[in-house]
């Protein structure tokens, strides 16, 4: 996905943070004016560029990688918690109300649980999710 935006600030490891301008084909979903509220959609991209603070530039998100994340982020959990359990109701049984709950509270361990490597894994990505592709003349 390529969306253009303009470099606000540098930032260390030679990344640069983009005010980026909705494009033609965010059409009227107005899903980030939700995420972001009053504030401007802001990302932090890698710059191997080399781009200065005011520049126009092209920015492009790496479609691949958005998925891997999103599924890390939202799918990974809730598998632990099937897991977690299944896993529970095998130790504990099934058939009562307590039985049951325990199992949940085993799946809500497991999904707890979950987000630990999941944040050390997306932590640990070396390559940045967005990058600066060009330098432009005008926002489009």
């Amino acid at each position: 996905m390529i969306e253009t935006g303009r470099v606000t600030r540098r930032l260390d490891g030679g990344r640069v943070e983009v005010e980026v301008v909705p494009g033609a084909d965010c059409g009227e979903c107005k899903i980030c004016a939700g995420l972001a509220g009053d504030r401007p959609n802001t990302l932090v991209a890698g710059d191997p560029v080399g781009v200065d603070e005011g520049d126009c530039v092209r920015i492009e998100i790496e479609p691949k990688r958005m998925v891997g994340l999103s599924a890390l982020v939202f799918l990974f959990p809730v598998l632990a918690f099937v897991a977690g359990y299944i896993l529970t109701a095998l130790f504990v049984g099934q058939g009562t109300a307590g039985q049951t709950a325990l199992g949940v509270a085993g799946g809500a361990v497991f999904l707890v649980l979950s987000f630990f490597p999941a944040i050390r894994i997306a932590r640990n990505s070396k390559a940045p999710l967005v990058r600066v592709v060009e330098r432009v003349e005008t926002l489009d």
